[in-house]
């Protein structure tokens, strides 16, 4: 009996330090493993921070843009743009939903080729048309370019004096 005792003492020193090791590797590959969960953790709450921050700044941008549009029609009726031309071209544009910053690069275009080459005839037909067709951006700009260029009535938009 004492026998059996002492050997089995003698297992439970010897498989203690080996238990208590095995242990320790689990410990360790649990803190790594936290640790791993953590760091990945924070680069989601980073990045879903960075989405939300550019989405505010995209909701700015539009507002702004809104903001800007009265004043670039009242520009263009200035310059000789047909007032009701020009209500039908941004009805359009509300009817196609684009948003308040392409319809401002359409009504900028509109007027910087104005000044380049005057107003034309059926602006607001001319927009519906390639609205239609599916130009946005800079491909509608350059269009709405195009065709005052084309058509536009004279040399271009001057103060009056």
């Amino acid at each position: 009996m004492i026998r059996r005792l002492a050997v089995l003492l003698l297992v439970a020193f010897i498989a203690l330090p080996a238990m208590a090791q095995d242990e320790a590797k689990d410990t360790a590959k649990d803190a790594a493993k936290d640790a791993a969960d953590t760091a990945k953790d924070a680069v989601e709450k980073e990045t879903a921070d960075t989405a939300k921050e550019e989405e505010k700044k995209a909701k700015r941008a539009e507002v702004l843009a809104a903001l800007d549009l009265p004043k670039k029609a009242k520009a263009l009726r200035e310059k000789g743009v047909d007032k009701e031309e020009l209500k039908q071209a941004l009805r359009e544009a509300r009817k196609k939903k684009m948003k308040a910053k392409d319809t401002k690069e359409l009504l900028e275009a509109a007027e910087d080729s104005v000044d380049e080459n005057g107003p034309v005839d059926n602006f607001g037909a001319f927009v519906r048309k390639k609205l239609d067709e599916g130009l946005r951006g800079k491909e509608l700009a350059k269009a709405i370019k195009a065709e005052h260029k084309a058509r536009g009535k004279g040399k271009g938009w001057r103060p009056k004096k």
